[in-house]
């Protein structure tokens, strides 16, 4: 299953709720969104019915539409993206929890662990590595059995 977000054209959605609009007896939303295999089902079409205006034009998606950022780029860059830099100049391994509990909880916005993971990948290019731990007796050998997670650019 894909949970990637599909586009409709204005155009299809139009013919959409024309039919809906010009069927006797309507039919329900539901079984509209089945027909025409929309995903996203009734609720979808109720949003598309709330701003037609019978028109496709009033259907197209606006600039700024859609879900705003919890963290604006200035935060993921002092909250993520700096900090974890930081952190990569020393040589201990660096965890996603860690930013949540730190700098994030400053902020004092509720952001889930699993976004702070996708801005690190998605925006801030942040790659996992995998690092190993070394005891200072282990610095002069290159073989060791234990390894964690290492967070870097």
């Amino acid at each position: 299953m894909s949970h990637s977000h599909t586009q409709y054209s204005p155009q299809f959605k139009h013919h959409v709720l024309t039919m809906y609009a010009q069927s006797e007896p309507r039919p329900s939303l539901r079984s509209l969104a089945r027909d025409y295999d929309i995903q996203g089902g009734d609720k979808v079409i109720r949003n598309w019915l709330h701003m037609w205006d019978g028109t496709p034009n009033s259907l197209k998606r606006q600039a700024g539409q859609g879900r705003h950022r919890i963290l604006k780029p200035r935060e993921v860059r002092a909250c993520i993206t700096e900090k974890i830099k930081a952190l990569n100049r020393r040589p201990k391994a660096v965890h996603y929890t860690d930013l949540l509990q730190g700098h994030l909880a400053k902020t004092h916005k509720k952001v889930s662990l699993r976004t702070i993971q996708r801005i690190g990948k998605e925006e801030a290019r942040i790659k996992v590595k995998q690092t190993v731990k070394r005891t200072v007796q282990e610095c002069n050998f290159t073989h060791t059995s234990q390894s964690t997670q290492r967070i870097s650019f």
